[in-house]
């Protein structure tokens, strides 16, 4: 029999904006500032995870999956927890599949985003 795998929200832009109590500015500016971080600590991961840098590469993983979930995106919190689980078990075969699978799930939700920051504008 099939697993049955739980569908995540990639982005929710109406959950989002109750979240910030409808503050369109402050959702402009956070989604922007999340947007770049994580850019930036998805280029940082690979080096970290082969230098072994578990600490590092499981803070930066904790705070995708929290901010993640704060910015209404499921799907990429969920997936960013299992990196971060991967870096704190220091599984390098795991962090290997979940790497991946958080790139593209931070694409997705980058797409939707873009969409949502152009509404607010």
């Amino acid at each position: 029999m099939g697993q049955i795998v739980e569908q995540k929200a990639i982005f929710d832009k109406k959950k989002l904006l109750d979240n910030f109590s409808g503050d369109k500015e402050g959702v402009l500016d956070v989604l922007k500032i999340f947007i770049r971080r994580t850019e930036n600590q998805l280029k940082n991961f690979p080096g970290l995870i082969l230098r072994e840098e578990w600490e590092n590469a499981w803070r930066d993983a904790h705070t995708i999956v929290g901010s993640g979930r704060i910015l209404s995106a499921e799907e990429l919190g969920g997936i960013a927890e299992r990196l971060e689980r991967s870096c704190k078990n220091k599984d390098n075969a795991e962090a290997a599949i979940a790497l991946p699978l958080l790139e593209e799930s931070f694409a997705r939700f980058r797409e939707k985003a873009a969409d949502c920051l152009e509404e607010l504008k």
